[in-house]
């Protein structure tokens, strides 16, 4: 593979979603290890709010709807 060059374009064949961040990766690796924990986080109601929580499953999060102006 090579890296396009300097003032062109590509476009991107395969695109995959992935849990993440700090406190993303601490809930799989706690839930993923038996571990006993708790965790709270906004989540949007959007495509990716929905997407992430379908994506921690039985997880022990208690998610707080984001609150919008």
């Amino acid at each position: 593979d090579h890296w396009p060059e300097r003032g062109t374009e590509a476009l991107v064949q395969v695109q995959t979603w992935r849990i993440g961040g700090n406190a993303g990766n601490a809930v799989v690796a706690a839930h993923g290890l038996g571990t006993p924990f708790r965790a709270v986080s906004t989540v949007g109601e959007d495509f990716a709010g929905r997407w992430l929580r379908e994506q921690m499953g039985e997880a022990n999060v208690e998610w707080i709807p984001r609150a919008y102006p």
